[in-house]
């Protein structure tokens, strides 16, 4: 419970600092997804069930924030976090490169199905911009997983030094 509160709240940061973005931070004109990388990072060490929660709830917030298409942002983070979930109980492991390459295919699959739910959406270079937003996001996930796993070892630690002494 304690940790879905935290991700409630990380979603709603995240949906704020979402438009405050530059446009320096793109890679081939695609800005990472802030609320998806929440998603993703909570997702990986969530079950399936508790993760797709998560995706609706974060998916309503997003499309509240963007004010259109809030349907298909419910729609497509749930399944994200469904997803992800599902991951983590089958495929997750230890490895750094596990959840970089989750992000990837998880964000390219969230964006190609938005793309199939909400038809008010241009099609000019929109796979150009799914590839630039999945590598931003790998990316993010990359730099957050570790520090987690950093301040999980410290934390490991001084629950084996409190209880040595």
């Amino acid at each position: 419970m304690k940790r879905s509160v935290w991700a409630l709240l990380l979603v709603f940061v995240a949906a704020v600092l979402q438009g405050n973005i530059p446009s320096t931070f793109s890679i081939l004109d695609a800005k990472p997804d802030l609320v998806l990388v929440v998603i993703i990072v909570y997702s990986l060490a969530s079950n399936p069930i508790s993760a797709a929660t998560i995706g609706l709830l974060a998916g309503i917030v997003q499309g509240f924030s963007v004010g259109t298409s809030l349907g298909s942002f419910a729609l497509t983070r749930m399944l994200t976090g469904f997803l992800a979930g599902f991951c983590t109980v089958h495929v997750f492991s230890e490895n750094l490169l596990v959840p970089s390459g989750s992000a990837l295919v998880l964000t390219a699959v969230c964006e190609s199905a938005f793309l199939l739910v909400n038809p008010a959406v241009a099609r000019g270079s929109v796979w150009k911009v799914i590839v630039g937003e999945s590598v931003c996001n790998a990316i993010i996930v990359v730099a957050i997983y570790f520090v987690v796993r950093v301040c999980e070892g410290r934390r490991r630690n001084k629950l084996i030094d409190s209880k040595i002494y």
